[in-house]
């Protein structure tokens, strides 16, 4: 199953046979009697049933053109459910063009230029870096990732990792202008986005994390941890009906996430709609059973809503998980009182 590539008006293939439509991929295939398939007929005619004009590229894939976004697997996986049930047709028809023959040559001859392309050292530079990183070697897969920009300046990737990187290691400043550098080369970085309007956050630029976070769902709409944070980032600006929106969004998309059912109904308890906001905080109770912050603010909405009873034995079960809770404490020794 051959994976094409996506443009913003166009769904195409690279890697093309000279002198001819078939890809290379194909032409080995079929020297070699493995039966292959073209997507682009499966993602035009689904193109066609979308309403309005799309960009295969933001619609299909996580905005680099080629790596799928949810969109885009849900076609291909249907796609290779139709390619499945005629596969022992496709595999006879492969397999009559094989064993390898002479006229074929030009497959293999083909695939044998492509791998004698100059290598492409910041890749190489920065895969070795990951891999680096990934068993602890941080100063030497820093060294790394700075070769593979002075490689290549135009390489998003190693600005991002290398961002990565610095900003695990607590350089915020640092990291930065390398997560920003990383968004002039490629703006539909969305992983390049949420982390800038992290690290933005954390300085205070809380307006302009809403921005890179509002700019990242353009590109990949769809991702619950992205709506999650932007709510959060909402909030924290008093801007609580959309806040509560964005929660909303996020748990459509990740109906079982415990910090938005919770966060979504402290903003609810805020706005006053205080029977949604002990449906969520119930709801996350029942996902984090484990912690007593959130039996703690399932009593303080019970108590709102004067249902006393419920909101002391809540207050009692946050105090049995911990027991110095002074907020919980006093709180339920007010309830007392009150009932």
């Amino acid at each position: 199953m051959v994976w094409p590539n996506f443009s913003d008006d166009d769904i195409f293939y690279q890697m093309v046979m000279e002198g001819s439509d078939q890809l290379v991929i194909e032409g080995l295939g079929q020297t070699y009697g493995i039966p292959s398939v073209r997507l682009t007929e499966h993602f035009a005619h689904h193109r066609e049933t979308v309403s309005g004009t799309i960009s295969p590229r933001l619609h299909y894939t996580v905005g680099d053109g080629m790596h799928p976004s949810p969109a885009g697997c849900r076609v291909a996986a249907l796609a290779l459910e139709k390619i499945l049930k005629v596969l022992p047709s496709l595999r006879q028809a492969a397999l009559a063009g094989a064993p390898f023959q002479l006229e074929q040559q030009n497959a293999v001859e083909a695939a044998y230029r492509l791998g004698q392309t100059k290598p492409d050292y910041s890749r190489i530079y920065n895969y070795q870096a990951i891999e680096l990183e990934s068993v602890g070697k941080m100063d030497e897969a820093m060294r790394l990732y700075r070769q593979a920009i002075e490689s290549d300046p135009e390489f998003a990737d190693g600005y991002y990792n290398l961002a990565n990187l610095l900003f695990r290691n607590g350089q915020v400043k640092e990291a930065i202008p390398l997560y920003q550098r990383a968004l002039e080369i490629y703006p539909y970085y969305a992983e390049a986005h949420v982390n800038l309007a992290n690290l933005l956050s954390m300085q205070g630029k809380v307006g302009k994390a809403i921005e890179h976070l509002r700019q990242a769902l353009q590109i990949r709409p769809g991702h619950a941890p992205t709506y999650y944070n932007l709510a959060n980032f909402l909030f924290s600006q008093n801007k609580l009906k959309e806040a509560v929106k964005n929660y909303e969004l996020a748990l459509n998309y990740q109906p079982d996430d415990a910090g938005s059912h919770h966060n979504l109904g402290i903003t609810l308890r805020r706005l006053g709609r205080l029977d949604e906001a002990a449906k969520h905080l119930g709801r996350s109770v029942e996902l984090r059973p484990e912690e007593a912050m959130v039996y703690k603010n399932l009593a303080d909405v019970l108590t709102d809503r004067r249902d006393y009873d419920q909101a002391i034995r809540n207050y009692r079960h946050a105090l049995e998980i911990q027991p110095d809770y002074p907020a919980a404490r006093a709180n339920l020794e007010r309830v007392l009182q009150l009932k």
